[in-house]
């Protein structure tokens, strides 16, 4: 009875340790992939400051105007 619980035992762990790493090795390969994204297929934000300059200009003359 000894041998067998220390056979279920080793084998539970040797699966264990497989999840284990195989679980290491996925979470690297993800992360590796998203380092290395391609360059066309990320978008980069460009902040467009031309209506807020336009709006200043407007409201700066239209001050002018009333001053």
């Amino acid at each position: 009875m000894i041998l067998i619980t220390q056979k279920k035992s080793s084998f539970k762990n040797w699966v264990g340790g497989i999840a284990k790493y195989k679980s290491i090795d996925y979470t690297r390969k993800y992360l590796r992939d998203l380092e290395n994204q391609n360059i066309e297929d990320v978008n980069i934000a460009i902040e467009d400051n031309s209506l807020k300059e336009i709006l200043s200009k407007e409201i700066s003359e239209e001050t002018e105007k009333y001053a």
